[in-house]
């Protein structure tokens, strides 16, 4: 079974029980330096990267620039 979901404005997939942090390392992005929104709350701290996804969840995964307020989607 698996939970439909929106990454970055493209409908996305994972199975049922996955959580952010699971999706992060999918993608291979766990050593850059990310932001990421579920919803549009973001969730600033890796901890909070435990968060199962739900379905209809929007997550947008971004690149953070160090030392800058800008963000790169990913």
């Amino acid at each position: 079974m698996s939970v439909d979901f929106t990454l970055n404005t493209e409908p996305c997939n994972m199975p049922k029980g996955s959580r952010i942090t699971d999706l992060v390392n999918k993608l291979e992005l766990g050593a850059l330096p990310l932001t990421i929104k579920v919803n549009g709350k973001r969730l600033i701290l890796r901890k909070d990267w435990q968060q199962e996804i739900q379905a209809g969840d929007r997550v947008e995964i971004g690149q953070a620039i160090p030392h800058s307020c800008v963000t790169i989607e990913v």
